[in-house]
């Protein structure tokens, strides 16, 4: 099969960039803005994933249903945001529950899930190991030690890097110096960074051109979404 070559830009709130493909998040649990979706959907550059946000946990009636219904779209291919985060009021037993709903959806729908992880890597990992789930879970805007990065590439799951690499004493980039390409992808989450900043930077600290991980990431991305 001949090599990728193309931008991919693996979570983002808005499209910056119209020449990287881009998985859109346009469901956080607590919005859905149709009439911008519908516009989005002839587009053959993005890409989508719908979620619930830890942040957002029963913000919304029928959260499930509508969670389920958009999931179903050929467009969309990920799952999420989803996951745990212990600065919301949310109590991480109701965000165990939610999350595991995104489990069973993307293991019925054989679609990646998109990993919010804050300060809650425990609860995480041990969820991972008990799932025996066969999805590619990846772990967005990665920026912890590297005790915790070594644990969820030891569960196979995989990281992606974000603003956190622009700053070079971050622990993302410490993460980044060592982890292996094959396991990484590259993001602008909700910010108005072009996507070619963040591979500029991660390309500068592995010490590779930019056009090889261009091709690398694209890689990633067809293995891991089937694209």
């Amino acid at each position: 099969m001949e090599q990728a070559d193309f931008w991919v830009n693996i979570h983002a709130h808005q499209v910056l960039n119209i020449q990287s493909i881009t998985v859109l998040n346009v469901y956080t649990g607590a919005e859905w803005d149709l009439e911008l979706s519908r516009d989005f959907f002839a587009d053959d550059i993005v890409f989508y994933s719908v979620g619930i946000h830890p942040w957002n946990i029963g913000k919304l009636e029928n959260q499930s249903q509508t969670l389920n219904q958009l999931a179903a779209h050929p467009k969309v291919i990920a799952i999420g945001e989803c996951g745990f985060d212990i600065n919301t009021l949310s109590p991480l037993s109701l965000q165990e529950t939610v999350f595991r709903q995104h489990i069973e959806l993307s293991e019925a729908l054989h679609k990646p899930l998109i990993i919010h992880c804050v300060r809650a890597f425990n609860e995480l990992i041990r969820i991972r190991k008990e799932s025996r789930s066969v999805q590619p879970w990846i772990v967005h805007g990665f920026n912890a030690n590297e005790t915790i990065a070594h644990q969820c590439l030891q569960h196979n799951m995989l990281l992606s890097f974000g603003k956190s690499l622009l700053n070079e004493n971050s622990k993302a980039a410490v993460v980044a110096r060592w982890i292996p390409e094959s396991e990484v992808f590259l993001e602008t989450d909700d910010t108005d960074l072009d996507i070619l900043l963040i591979y500029k930077a991660y390309a500068s600290i592995k010490q590779v051109s930019v056009d090889k991980l261009k091709i690398i990431i694209a890689d990633n991305f067809c293995k891991y979404f089937k694209i």
